[in-house]
C-alpha cells in the first residue's frame, strides 16, 4: 500500500473510532501482549499526546533491507 493510501485509511479509522484513546503502529512493529495496556496506563486528564520508543533491530535480514 502506498503512502497516500496508509494515511487516508488511517484517518478514516480515526474518524469511525468511538472511544477515548487511539493507538497506532506501524505493521512491522513487534509488540508483547501487554503494549496496549502499558500504553494506555500513562494517559490522565493532562495528558493529550503519547510516544513510544522504537528500538532499531540491526540483525536484519536481506529481504528486511530491501
Amino acid at each position: 500500500m502506498n503512502e497516500r493510501a496508509h494515511k487516508k485509511n488511517l484517518k478514516y479509522a480515526i474518524e469511525q473510532s468511538k472511544g477515548e484513546i487511539i493507538i497506532t503502529t506501524d505493521t512491522n512493529c513487534k509488540h508483547n501482549n501487554k503494549w496496549p495496556d502499558k500504553m494506555v496506563s500513562y494517559f490522565d486528564e493532562s495528558i493529550a499526546f503519547l510516544s513510544g520508543p522504537v528500538q532499531f533491530e540491526s540483525n536484519r535480514n536481506l529481504f528486511e533491507e530491501i
